[in-house]
């Protein structure tokens, strides 16, 4: 054994042992304030996540729908054929009218040119 352990009267090892008691009630304690402060952050940062679901929740209910948006669309796209369709028949009319102008001046040069002639 060396020099230092050689043993200890009662009145050593009971001082020693209280000595012990106090640094591991110290150290409890400090555990536990740690313990304390960080459940405490713990639940500040979980009622911040909270805060953010339901702002997330409530601007989702502010979306519209797949079926609304669905049935918009749809109704637009018929809109859209329908305008379609009434664009290319007024354009049917716009290139028949000049053809049947043209038409009935060529008649009328035709039956000018006969007339004189007869």
């Amino acid at each position: 054994m060396p020099n230092n352990d050689k043993p200890r009267t009662n009145s050593e090892i009971d001082k020693a042992v209280g000595n012990l008691e106090k640094i591991m009630f110290i150290k409890i304690d400090s555990m536990e304030k740690a313990l304390f402060l960080a459940r405490q952050e713990l639940d500040r940062r979980l009622e911040g996540m909270n805060e953010f679901r339901e702002q997330l929740r409530a601007q989702a209910n502010t979306f519209v729908t797949r079926e609304i948006a669905d049935t918009r669309y749809m109704a637009m796209e018929d809109r859209l054929r329908s305008l379609e369709d009434k664009r290319s028949n007024l354009e049917g009319r716009m290139w028949i009218i000049p053809t049947v102008i043209i038409i009935i001046q060529i008649i009328i040069m035709i039956v000018s040119f006969i007339k004189p002639g007869s």
